[in-house]
């Protein structure tokens, strides 16, 4: 076995916390999601049903889930999918400044390729029965499309891979019973770019839309999948007051430009110095000039 790839969840609440593992075994690519302690068994057998739940709800025969090629009791070994990820297509609409083009070919995979209704959203019910979003007010918003009876909230735009013309969904960690809006998987798949500070949010969210969809990102992320001492708490907070990193750069790059122009002022200076010093050198003796010699090293070392 070549393992080419592991990542660890240990920042999760204990229920969730996974390992995912890439590697090759006879030419051939696996992903292998593993339970990091007793706690987070049931984690890895609800994705299992997630498997067949979700695999029910598709309409659509050019989406595909990734298979499921091994069972174990605390891990499931997942089929390899290479292909064109969306989150590559996003990424490139967001230099070409197609982003619209490319979301509206997201929404459409979604809206189309699972079971939907239009209706006012109820929250969703996790496997211990909890019930996640029920206090949630969504008035504002009041009737939209949802998924009709499974949520699949893991419908991040590097999770869908496109091969030979199927939408492979290739994670499907985060599946539940009940609706949720169809823009909330979109407000999700935003947060997970890095590149998020380029979108103009408001071009695709309503503001009412937005406070509800961070209102249900902050009870999902901290309240059922980490704790209140998790990286994600902190990471939060850090967010709140970390500036600008595009106007900082620009600002950096503002201040390297007048920096330069100053090198460039002082080395005209020093040039003018060293001629005066030539001069002094060839007019005066020596001894006379010594000083001025030791002076024009010194602004050479400068430079």
């Amino acid at each position: 076995m070549n393992i080419l790839y592991v990542k660890s969840n240990s920042e999760r609440d204990k229920r969730y916390q996974i390992q995912t593992i890439v590697y090759e075994e006879d030419g051939e690519r696996f992903v292998k999601k593993k339970a990091l302690c007793r706690e987070a068994n049931r984690h890895i057998s609800n994705m299992r049903e997630s498997y067949y739940k979700l695999s029910d709800s598709i309409v659509d025969t050019n989406i595909s889930l990734a298979k499921i090629v091994k069972e174990e009791s605390d891990a499931l070994t997942f089929e390899f999918v290479d292909g064109i990820s969306m989150e590559s297509k996003i990424l490139r609409s967001i230099k070409d400044g197609t982003l619209s083009t490319a979301v509206d070919e997201y929404m459409k995979l979604i809206s189309n390729g699972f079971e939907t209704i239009k209706t006012a959203p109820d929250g969703i019910t996790a496997y211990d029965g909890k019930r996640i979003f029920g206090n949630i007010d969504f008035a504002p918003i009041g009737s939209t499309l949802c998924f009709k009876s499974i949520s699949n909230i893991d419908l991040i735009f590097s999770n869908i891979i496109y091969r030979d013309g199927v939408a492979h969904i290739i994670d499907y960690e985060w599946v539940f019973d009940g609706s949720v809006p169809l823009k909330y998987s979109l407000y999700r798949a935003f947060r997970s770019l890095h590149e998020i500070e380029q979108i103009d949010m408001g071009s695709y969210f309503s503001r009412d839309e937005l406070a509800i969809y961070e209102t249900m990102e902050r009870r999902f992320i901290y309240f059922e999948v980490t704790n209140g001492n998790s990286f994600y708490q902190y990471r939060d907070r850090y967010e709140k007051y970390r500036p600008n990193l595009y106007e900082l750069k620009s600002t950096q790059e503002s201040d390297i430009l007048k920096l330069s122009e100053k090198v460039a002022t002082l080395e005209n200076n020093v040039d003018e110095l060293e001629d005066e010093t030539i001069y002094y050198s060839l007019s005066r003796s020596w001894k006379i000039t010594r000083p001025m010699r030791k002076f024009f090293t010194y602004l050479r070392g400068l430079r």
